[in-house]
């Protein structure tokens, strides 16, 4: 099977591609890098890297549905990025511990992407509208992760989704 073939790319040509769902409650340790403390706090020091550590070795997502699957590879594509990097506190590593690279590479395969921050997980699975009822425009768009949760970097996201907002209504 081609990735392309795996790779479910459902997208409307009023709000182009769609965001990801959000996990199960059985998966809500996944959802909990993003936040206690927010991401981009967690990023700051120590923390992102501690709770890494703590996690569970997570190698089945045959529960999950695409969209939660593809919301569990996203995540896990920025923590993995956020862990190898660090921050100015922090060093960098050579290597991810098997709580991310395991669960990223089983995804990746299943999903059909490469194990990591891809576009897709930062734009296209990452932004939607906050009133579909309405059109795009930046300031009707809500980005779910970022690595500093700055307007510069939620704008440049935002900016991203809505240039692919007009690629869906070519597709159409």
């Amino acid at each position: 099977m081609s990735r392309a073939q795996v790779i479910n790319l459902s997208y409307s040509k009023e709000t182009g591609f769609q965001n990801s769902t959000m996990l199960p409650r059985t998966d809500e340790k996944i959802e909990r890098l993003l936040i206690h403390p927010p991401f981009h706090v967690a990023i700051a020091g120590p923390f992102l890297r501690r709770k890494v550590e703590k996690l569970p070795i997570i190698d089945s997502f045959e529960h999950l549905s695409l969209g939660q699957r593809i919301r569990a590879f996203q995540i896990l594509g920025f923590v993995a990025h956020a862990y190898i990097w660090g921050n100015e506190k922090t060093k960098e590593m050579n290597e991810l511990p098997p709580q991310l690279a395991r669960p990223l590479e089983k995804l990746g395969q299943e999903i059909g992407i490469a194990p990591l921050a891809t576009y897709a997980t930062t734009v296209l699975w990452n932004c939607s509208l906050k009133d579909t009822s309405k059109p795009w425009v930046p300031e009707n768009v809500i980005v779910d992760t970022t690595f500093t949760n700055t307007d510069a970097e939620k704008k440049f996201y935002a900016i991203r989704y809505g240039l692919n907002r007009v690629v869906a209504k070519v597709m159409d």
